[in-house]
């Protein structure tokens, strides 16, 4: 567990762009050391992704997730800031939020969904992911409660920011509630998870309170895809771990 906490945490706050590698994260977590030369708020973001781990090992005990627990997750998640109105820390977002991208060789400009669908899409989504949490899946049901969540989650865009964490830390609560590993996004294949989220959500458009959360189109196969793929690591793991036991 020590081993994927400290690869989970050092890949998903790389992937926002952390500084911090793998060897000064696991330091860090393990034996509290500050590294020279690395930014506060860098040892922040791995002290607060370690500890939301450990609250989302807490919510895989709850028989139902409530918008209050992601407020508290997306505390833990956020290093300190300083308090902006427009910006809350624990609160759905209250200015739009976007992302750029490049589609057919021009940038595009890409809006998630307003603040003013945010309430009713989260509230759709915490029913969906407590409905999935209400059932054991094998495999192929688990990597695609993961997919649901993950997907889903990142076109709302709930929160001004911290979004693509907590995707990857909510994706997995399904997931870990039926006793399976986590699914750890390398950030080494940074640029084919951000692409292939965006060619997603490019082709889907911005999602609408009503609109269908996740529209099934040959992108999100190239998604599932690519996201069994990152799960083999976590899976690999495991069955070393286990190799260690048996030879005991």
């Amino acid at each position: 567990m020590r081993q994927l906490v400290a690869e989970w945490t050092h890949d998903s706050t790389a992937i926002e762009g952390n500084t911090l590698t793998l060897g000064e994260t696991q330091q860090i977590l393990q034996l509290g050391l500050t590294i020279r030369g690395k930014p506060l708020k860098d040892h922040e973001e791995v002290r607060g992704h370690a500890l939301a781990i450990e609250v989302i090992e807490e919510l895989t005990a709850r028989r139902a997730v409530a918008a209050e627990h992601l407020y508290e997750l997306h505390r833990v998640v956020m290093p300190r800031v300083p308090v902006d109105a427009l910006n809350p820390v624990g609160a759905w977002k209250r200015e739009y939020n976007s992302a750029n991208g490049v589609v057919d060789g021009r940038t595009v400009y890409m809006e998630y969904a307003s603040p003013a669908a945010t309430p009713a899409l989260m509230a759709r989504w915490l029913e969906g992911l407590n409905r999935r949490l209400n059932v054991t899946p094998d495999r192929v049901d688990a990597l695609e409660a993961y997919v649901w969540c993950h997907v889903v989650f990142v076109r709302i865009h709930p929160f001004f920011d911290g979004n693509g964490r907590l995707a990857r830390l909510l994706g997995n609560l399904p997931v870990m509630r039926a006793g399976w590993p986590p699914v750890m996004v390398s950030v080494d294949h940074r640029d084919a998870y951000i692409r292939h989220l965006f060619d997603y959500q490019w082709a889907c458009g911005r999602l609408e309170a009503s609109g269908e959360l996740l529209p099934e189109t040959p992108r999100l196969e190239s998604l599932r895809a690519f996201f069994a793929g990152e799960w083999e690591r976590s899976m690999t793991l495991v069955d070393e771990t286990r190799a260690r036991q048996t030879r005991r």
